[in-house]
């Protein structure tokens, strides 16, 4: 059930975007720089910092926020917290600053950014598997559902970029898929009460969307608007707001909804377009 199998030229596979196409984000970059110099500038001073392994996390509506800068001077070691904090390692493995790094490389057309996209994720896909005792650090699920978003995010920016190549797309998929897989089997009963479950599955899919044509069938994408749908209805109290009464929470699961809604009716009109 559910093969995955990686075409001859993957690229020609992914004619579409979930987010924006190229001259949507040009746009968009062009009226940024124009209108927001200093949000401009904020986001090619943290993706610089990025480039240069120092990690800091500092947006606004960052779930752990942090004001003091740690640099990795060799490898970064994912599972590595320099405060004695895990919620650092849940941070760092969560990749919200890669979608930073590409709004740097639309925002500047510096190829520096996607070559450090490129070697990061590549790090990460290689050092970092879901073994015992990892759902706890590196692959909690929230975490994992929350990387799907960044990493499609990311990757939108970067896809037309000379250093996305064959060999990196099928690396980059087969881990997209591996997402896709945990994120199935290790589903808790508490997650339909949880906003951990909304963030979970809304990283099902998105993945299961955006690998669409990779996967044979769409028991992915059914499965996580199933659940989804289940969520709203026991999580969310008549006045619209999510029962554990958290601005962050709130904030988090409305984000979900609203960007699940704007997923599926996307790739609603792309298959109408297209047959």
């Amino acid at each position: 059930m559910n093969n995955f199998t990686l075409q001859s030229d993957i690229r020609n596979n992914f004619n579409f975007n979930m987010y924006a196409n190229k001259n949507e984000i040009d746009e968009i970059a062009k009226y940024c720089k124009e209108k927001f110099k200093e949000e401009v500038q904020n986001v090619i001073r943290i993706a610089d910092d990025v480039s240069n392994k120092i990690f800091k996390f500092e947006w606004k509506w960052d779930m752990e926020r942090t004001f003091i800068p740690y640099r990795f001077e060799g490898n970064i070691i994912w599972d590595k917290t320099p405060n004695d904090d895990p919620e650092w390692i849940f941070m760092l493995n969560r990749h919200r600053y890669w979608v930073t790094l590409g709004q740097a490389y639309v925002l500047t057309k510096d190829e520096k950014y996607s070559k450090v996209f490129i070697e990061q994720i590549i790090n990460w896909i290689k050092d970092v598997k879901p073994v015992d005792g990892t759902d706890k650090t590196t692959w909690r699920s929230i975490d994992t559902g929350i990387r799907c978003e960044n990493w499609i995010k990311a990757y939108t920016y970067f896809k037309d970029s000379e250093y996305i190549t064959q060999e990196f797309n099928e690396i980059f998929f087969k881990s997209l898929k591996e997402h896709i897989d945990y994120l199935e089997k290790n589903y808790k009963e508490s997650g339909k009460l949880s906003n951990w479950g909304v963030l979970e599955n809304y990283g099902l899919l998105v993945a299961s969307v955006f690998l669409d044509k990779l996967i044979d069938d769409n028991y992915y994408i059914n499965l996580s608007i199933e659940r989804l749908k289940e969520q709203i209805n026991l999580q969310v109290m008549d006045d619209g707001i999510h029962w554990e009464q958290s601005p962050m929470y709130l904030n988090e699961v409305l984000h979900c909804y609203l960007s699940s809604l704007i997923v599926c009716k996307i790739i609603i009109y792309h298959y109408l377009k297209i047959y």
